[in-house]
């Protein structure tokens, strides 16, 4: 097991390096008066390959205000802009996401702690994110997203291959599919994939809506699933981690 004191001195890691994509940045903090633009608590300038947070910000603002700029920038390396259908912007932050975890294990880390401030999970999120040993997770059956719950079952090989898809979301029938014979992290980017779909289903995204609001919809929406599915986030962070002993999804009923 992890020491907590490595988990707890990732607090201050500032200034921190960051790989998104194909950008190298410094994030720092910095006071309101060495930004740009004043009134804002974030900004980044990729020509020089860096990101300023507002120093008054900690715990879960940081986190929201970190993970938007990331959002951003990874969009941004993707192509995604005003104007762009809603499965490009699914598909670029869930590739994006999962690619950051992997290429920034230390910073993903450090941004788990900060998710789960406030509960109990906390140390567990940044335990697992940062690939300490744990008991098999479940694959999850159900999560919440917003006031909405979603089962998750298996999507079979058959029908998989037929269609040529390796996910499926239902906003109808509050359904998500998966293919079982997904491993590793390809795995953890189609269920992010799908959950995504849902999360911009619940926010009223149009399918051609702007950059801005899906970044919102994106940062909000997946604060709240670490928030309200503890179980199903944990899951998600060992499948990046691609663990040995994670549960397959042949076993979800």
């Amino acid at each position: 097991m992890r020491n907590l004191n490595e988990i707890r001195e990732l607090s201050l890691a500032f200034p921190m390096r960051i790989t998104v994509g194909p950008y190298r940045l410094m994030v720092m903090h910095a006071p309101r008066s060495a930004m740009a633009v004043t009134r804002r608590l974030y900004q980044y300038d990729l020509s020089q390959g860096l990101v300023w947070l507002h120093e008054s910000l900690e715990g879960k603002q940081l986190a929201r205000y970190f993970l938007k700029v990331v959002t951003f920038i990874i969009h941004k390396a993707a192509g995604c802009q005003d104007g762009c259908i809603e499965e490009a912007f699914t598909q670029s932050i869930a590739a994006g996401l999962v690619s950051f975890a992997q290429d920034n294990p230390r910073v993903w880390t450090w941004l788990n702690g900060l998710l789960g401030k406030g509960n109990k999970r906390s140390t567990d999120y940044a335990r697992i994110a940062m690939g300490a040993p744990h008991p098999q997770f479940l694959v999850p059956t159900a999560v919440r997203i917003g006031d909405q719950v979603f089962k998750i079952v298996r999507l079979r090989h058959e029908t998989a291959v037929r269609k040529s898809v390796d996910g499926y979301f239902g906003a109808a029938a509050k359904l998500i599919e998966v293919y079982e014979g997904l491993q590793g992290p390809h795995r953890a980017i189609v269920v992010m994939h799908e959950l995504t779909h849902a999360i911009h289903n619940f926010a009223g995204l149009k399918n051609r809506d702007t950059r801005a609001r899906f970044v919102q919809a994106q940062v909000e929406g997946w604060m709240r699933f670490a928030e309200q599915n503890p179980a199903a986030w944990m899951w998600l962070l060992a499948t990046i981690r691609e663990q040995a002993d994670f549960e397959p999804v042949l076993r979800v009923a």
